[in-house]
């Protein structure tokens, strides 16, 4: 065959050489291997249908070069190109034709082998009949292996569902117990905050019936003083200067012991009823006060709010010292008195603003 020339175009040049590398392909590989195939027969369809399409390719090649015959430049290319594609299409016809004959050929082969193999299980019977034992015994021991395997893998798929079902159980348990720790700790915290309000509320109470003590004791103390005050004043101060009336008139260079005059206006009975209202109000409040100690918890709870603020500290404060200066002026007169000086009466106005004073103290307490 001459060289291809240089003269023709790129895309002509490829296709020339791609239909002689499938030319060359078809004649040297396929067709022999497909005349040569023992079988089975699988295979050999196989081989016949890839033989028959790339056939089918070569003929499409060949007619593509012929279609670009009339398109080359000048007349020496075409008549190039037209001998090119004769010669193809002659080696076309050679193909298909060694194609029928490999596959006659693979066909003869096949069915001389199918013969030979049959020909080959009549005469062998007997070996025939102790394979078929063989494999009997083989498959038996197969299908007892199957059995075994399939046994213990129902066995293992037992133990896993067990093992899921324990595992469920597990979670729930954990869940369970779970929320049982977490109500036990909101329980926990609610003992927790009850005790230390309960701890806060004992130490009011404390704290309180310490002060209630205190105020007791202290509006006791003051009126035993006052009364003892009241009773000197009254009784021994008294009966001495009107026991030693009579010094004064002794001659000494001491001063005479001044004894007083009393007005009319200041009797026994007003005084004893001065001392009286006194003695009936510090007791009132004595009595008040001790009534609320001893009452229930919600009034001692009331009454420990009321003593812990600060202005009910303040208004009985106030109140016990006006008490006290209010008394004081009222009982220091006495100790003055002087010949012929009037002694300090107490008026109902001042009786009555003590009596207020106390009753005011007592209910703040």
């Amino acid at each position: 065959m001459p060289p291809l020339p240089s003269t023709f175009d790129s895309e002509t040049s490829q296709l020339i050489a791609s239909t002689r590398r499938r030319e060359i392909d078809v004649t040297e590989v396929q067709i022999p291997r497909l005349r040569t195939c023992p079988g089975p027969l699988s295979l050999q369809q196989q081989l016949a249908t890839e033989l028959r399409e790339d056939i089918d390719v070569l003929a499409r090649q060949i007619e593509s070069l012929d279609t670009m015959v009339d398109d080359q430049k000048g007349q020496k290319n075409r008549r190039e190109l037209r001998s090119v594609v004769e010669e193809f299409q002659g080696t076309l016809l050679k193909i298909r034709k060694d194609y029928r004959a490999a596959m006659i050929t693979s066909k003869r082969t096949i069915d001389t082998s199918s013969m030979s193999n049959r020909a080959e299980l009549f005469t062998t019977t007997a070996m025939k009949d102790n394979r078929d034992v063989n494999e009997k015994v083989t498959e038996d021991a197969v299908m007892k292996a199957n059995n075994d395997v399939t046994e213990s893998l129902q066995r293992t798929l037992g133990l896993m569902q067990n093992e899921l079902e324990r595992s469920v159980l597990a979670s729930q348990m954990l869940g369970a117990s779970t929320k049982t720790m977490r109500d036990a700790s909101s329980t926990h915290d609610r003992l927790t905050s009850a005790m230390d309000t309960s701890k806060q509320l004992i130490t009011a109470l404390q704290k309180a019936d310490w002060l209630d003590r205190l105020n007791i004791f202290f509006g006791l103390g003051f009126f035993f003083l006052v009364t003892l005050f009241i009773l000197k004043e009254r009784l021994v101060d008294r009966s001495v200067r009107i026991a030693f009336w009579w010094t004064k008139y002794l001659p000494s260079g001491k001063p005479p012991i001044p004894v007083p005059t009393f007005s009319n206006s200041v009797t026994s009975s007003e005084t004893a009823t001065v001392a009286s209202s006194v003695l009936a109000t510090v007791t009132a409040s004595t009595a008040s006060i001790a009534s609320v100690i001893t009452s229930t918890p919600v009034v001692s709870s009331t009454l420990s709010t009321s003593v812990d603020s600060p202005v009910a500290e303040n208004s009985i404060v106030s109140s016990s010292s006006t008490l006290g200066s209010i008394i004081s002026e009222f009982l220091a007169e006495p100790s003055g008195f002087s010949d012929g000086a009037e002694p300090l009466v107490a008026s109902e106005a001042e009786t009555q603003s003590v009596v207020s004073i106390t009753s005011d103290a007592r209910d703040e307490l």
